[in-house]
């Protein structure tokens, strides 16, 4: 943790308390770092008109070990936010809420994380998954959900939702029916998670040959389109001029 001059901590906590100002964000930020931030400034930020500090409350409760309690309900609501940085930043620091405070996460909890697994974003889609994983060992609900999740139209999520069911363990052994279809795909990532889960939730299964080869898999590195020429400057191809057709005498 960091220190700071006595004098300065009134003139952040001041900054942080102006939850429609944009100085708000980063003094959250820098009042994390000296243990000084609070929640209900961290709850107020969430509901500021600037996204910018929106998205800097839920970076600072990503931050916070354990996160405030009075903060949670608000994050929960930011789930649903219009600007997408700050949208993946509440399913990060719902994470952390998972993880370290699970008991101050509002009702309805689950059902959103359930919901933001089908966010146009994709990179949200996936961050909204390893919450859901770490509730679904003490929570039937989230269980469920992350079950739900293997079903997901995006494979990363399917991915994602098998990786959260490895760590949950013989907890998740009503996960072992959904796994066995997504083991099934011809997808080399998506059967070797599925693999991995179904070790993990019944050790039993690892005597299949089937299963044993899967984990014994290493799957190919993701391929990358090339970029397009067009798209980058300098490397654009150049167009042909037409010759120039000269004027009859």
């Amino acid at each position: 943790m960091n220190t700071l001059p006595s004098g300065l901590l009134p003139v952040l906590s001041k900054a942080a308390a102006a939850a429609g100002s944009k100085e708000s964000g980063p003094a959250l930020l820098a009042l994390v770092r000296t243990g000084r931030a609070e929640g209900k400034w961290l709850a107020a930020a969430l509901r500021s008109p600037e996204p910018g500090t929106r998205e800097a409350a839920a970076l600072a409760l990503l931050l916070m070990f354990p996160p405030p309690r009075e903060a949670a309900a608000p994050l929960l609501e930011t789930l649903k936010d219009e600007d997408l940085k700050v949208r993946r930043a509440a399913a990060s620091a719902l994470g952390n809420y998972a993880v370290a405070s699970p008991a101050a996460l509002p009702a309805g909890t689950v059902a959103a994380l359930l919901e933001a697994t089908r966010d146009a974003d994709p990179e949200t889609r996936n961050l909204a998954v390893f919450p859901l994983g770490r509730l679904a060992p003490a929570d039937k609900s989230a269980l469920a959900a992350v079950i739900q999740a293997l079903a997901n139209a995006d494979p990363e999520v399917r991915v994602s939702a098998a990786a959260a069911l490895t760590a949950a363990g013989k907890a998740a052994a009503a996960a072992e029916t959904a796994l066995w279809k997504v083991f099934r795909s011809r997808d080399c990532r998506q059967k070797t998670a599925a693999a991995r889960a179904l070790a993990a939730v019944k050790p039993e299964l690892r005597r299949l040959p089937a299963v044993a080869r899967a984990l014994r898999t290493i799957c190919p590195a993701a391929k990358t389109a090339p970029p397009d020429p067009a798209a980058l400057p300098g490397l654009a191809p150049k167009k042909k001029r037409k010759p120039a057709v000269k004027a009859a005498p």
